[in-house]
């Protein structure tokens, strides 16, 4: 007899286990088959708090990364309080890039750095992230009261306890009251 294990789901009839609940998922429209889910869905930030080594892909299958606001979403999708029709328009107006990218070691000092730029529409609160390819958020800058027009900020290529990175591809995701937008980067050594 195999014993089958469960958690940090939503399934009809409910289900033991950590983290499971029995709710309606609340999709934004189930008859068209639009499965992300809604601003109230009880799905949203529900997901398992600690993805070490479950190795998750990075993006949801609409491209949005997968970790958001630090949790993950339960279903194919991450909810991420910006619609697609909308998502566009925004992206638009945040001007999001990293310079030289990719970067590596440079000059006498060996110190890795980039330069993450970005443009804002108006002046806003938000926070820029870089995560690994597991989605593991390494680095993060609390932006408090950023002027409208051009900002950015100097990557050394260290997490936050001020350890330098391996090689490798990184995601810089910019995230404001009114948006978030994502890119990747790679680092040579």
């Amino acid at each position: 007899m195999t014993t089958s294990s469960v958690i940090y789901s939503d399934i009809e009839d409910g289900w033991e286990g950590i983290g499971n609940i029995q709710a309606n998922p609340m999709f934004a429209d189930e008859e068209a088959e639009n499965f992300q889910l809604t601003p109230i869905s009880p799905c949203v930030n529900f997901g398992t708090p600690d993805t070490t080594g479950l190795n998750l892909p990075l993006l949801d299958l609409l491209g949005n990364p997968r970790i958001y606001d630090n949790r993950i979403d339960l279903g194919c999708y991450e909810y991420q309080d910006v619609s697609s029709d909308d998502q566009e328009e925004v992206v638009g107006s945040y001007q999001l890039s990293a310079y030289p990218n990719p970067f590596n070691n440079s000059g006498h000092n060996r110190n890795a750095f980039t330069t993450i730029s970005f443009e804002l529409a108006e002046q806003s609160n938000g926070s820029l992230s870089v995560f690994n390819l597991k989605g593991q958020m390494i680095k993060k800058w609390d932006l408090v009261n950023l002027s409208k027009g051009e900002n950015s900020i100097i990557w050394d290529g260290k997490d936050s306890n001020s350890n330098s990175v391996p090689s490798g591809i990184y995601f810089y995701q910019l995230r404001t009251s009114d948006t978030v937008q994502t890119k990747k980067m790679m680092l040579i050594k």
